[in-house]
């Protein structure tokens, strides 16, 4: 798992350089076709590399109705979300977008618990070390994500840096994650994945809560000292969520584990930016004297993001010490000698 989260941290680091770069090249809209032959080069080594498949599969039925509902819901409640800071939350449009949201979202829930072979099996929220590791998966991306983009923001808006070498500024970050995954994966033999998982969302609210020293006329060391900090703490957090969130199942259901804890990690990463620019865009307005917000207005909804964003962090480190349970003797505690996990207490 240490070597896992190293890989996808250095994906990001050639990401966050390579993004600025091009940026201030040909224009941002080539970071979107560059995307293109790099997917099909991952797809074509993914035949070559990855062994096939062993064994009889449990189905070849997909639940395309689960999937569209899940889909049509999530999107239309970030869309909610974002219309929240144009129209107000109290709009029609919003209203209703949120509304329609949420009928997808339940419609989602009946879908699942009626079919035979569901897209998420809902039993699986019986097993709380997997509902608790995909929170913290949640609450680390719904956190990290959002604060490292108005990182940027705050960078090129107010401090007038460059994509380049905003992006340059990125690197910190990655490379702590790298540092930070293999000490999470001695952290989780050692302390144990639940205490692992709130060591490492306590750094990221601690990191988070450094942002709000910027201002106006300076901030670079807070932002550098945010990205190291939040890395390494991130690299502990997410390794221990995942070892323990695809350990709590039986084998044959470790990629159905998987599939959670990567989805709401990418659900984190939307409605955290989502939830947390909303936040930002309101102060900003709040603040700001006619037309066009200043920099010290938009510093000012910066740094109410990013109270918020310690919050949910915090929130997060809750959810990791009451759901997942504490391993005794290399096992979680109540559990018996030769059980599974996933037959646990809801």
């Amino acid at each position: 798992m240490g070597v896992w989260t190293a890989v996808a941290a250095g994906g990001g680091a050639a990401g966050l350089v390579l993004g600025g770069l091009i940026t201030d090249g040909p224009g941002w809209e080539w970071i979107f076709f560059v995307n293109v032959p790099v997917g099909v080069a991952g797809i074509a080594l993914s035949f070559a590399l990855l062994e096939a498949d062993r064994g009889e599969r449990a189905s070849s039925r997909l639940d395309l109705t689960g999937a569209l509902t899940v889909t049509g819901g999530l999107v239309l409640l970030v869309y909610g979300l974002t219309r929240a800071e144009e129209a107000g939350l109290g709009s029609p449009a919003t209203l209703g977008t949120m509304a329609l949201a949420g009928s997808l979202l339940a419609a989602f829930l009946f879908v699942e618990w009626s079919v035979s072979d569901p897209l998420v099996p809902l039993r699986v929220f019986r097993t709380r070390d997997l509902v608790g590791s995909s929170l913290v998966a949640f609450t680390n991306t719904a956190t990290t994500s959002p604060v490292s983009v108005l990182a940027v923001l705050y960078l090129q808006q107010v401090l007038a840096y460059s994509p380049t070498l905003a992006g340059l500024l990125g690197l910190p970050c990655s490379l702590s994650v790298v540092v930070g995954s293999f000490l999470g994966s001695r952290l989780t033999g050692t302390l144990g994945a639940r205490r692992t998982m709130a060591l490492g969302l306590v750094g990221i609210s601690v990191a988070t809560l450094v942002m709000v020293g910027i201002s106006a006329s300076g901030g670079l060391w807070y932002v550098v000292a945010n990205a190291t900090l939040s890395g390494l703490a991130l690299g502990c957090s997410a390794v221990a969520s995942t070892t323990r969130g695809t350990s709590a199942v039986k084998e044959e259901e470790r990629g159905l584990a998987s599939g959670l804890l990567n989805s709401s990690a990418q659900v984190g990463t939307a409605l955290g930016l989502a939830v947390l620019f909303a936040v930002a865009v309101a102060r900003t307005d709040a603040v700001a004297v006619g037309g066009e917000p200043g920099d010290e207005a938009l510093v000012a909804g910066y740094r109410w993001a990013f109270f918020a964003g310690a919050a949910v962090a915090a929130l997060g480190v809750a959810a990791a010490l009451r759901l997942v349970r504490q391993e005794t003797g290399g096992k979680p505690d109540g559990l018996p000698t030769g059980g599974s996990p996933s037959k646990g207490p809801p």
